[in-house]
């Protein structure tokens, strides 16, 4: 007998979307796992995500909303990107968080600390500056941006 038994996959659930078949199948794996892939409608496409185009561009409009609103308000956020508190801020920050950050990273750590930053992030906001993380909802409150 094969040492490697044979591993069956099985089909869970195929729906038809407007966009594409969605079918999800079990692996015959220990332990089984499931996966979630999308087929197009014509069979000649397969993809392991979809992305859904007019909720993804009200998130970046928001997004660039948000990030005008703190540059009209003066913030400056000073974060070190290796560190988990940063990588972790700039996610909350969304996609035009880079117009109000300011990298302290490698090269330039010292400048920053130069100007008295050492713990990151930073925010500064024209009433005085806070260290830590921040949500999006926090810095709402601060600075009237949502």
């Amino acid at each position: 007998m094969n040492q490697r038994q044979e591993q069956k996959t099985s089909i869970v659930s195929a729906k038809r979307t407007p966009a594409a078949f969605e079918v999800t199948y079990r692996t015959g794996a220990t332990p089984p796992v499931e996966r979630t892939v999308y087929v197009s409608l014509d069979g000649a496409w397969i993809a392991s995500g979809l992305v859904d185009l007019r909720h993804r561009l009200i998130v970046l409009r928001d997004d660039l909303r948000y990030a005008d609103c703190m540059e009209r308000q003066g913030v400056k956020i000073y974060v070190a990107p290796k560190e988990d508190a940063s990588q972790k801020q700039l996610a909350e920050l969304g996609s035009y968080g880079e117009r109000v950050v300011i990298d302290c990273g490698d090269e330039r750590r010292a400048l920053c600390e130069a100007n008295g930053v050492r713990s990151f992030p930073t925010f500064v906001w024209r009433e005085g500056s806070e260290i830590g993380l921040r949500s999006r909802s926090d810095i709402g409150l601060a600075t009237g941006c949502k």
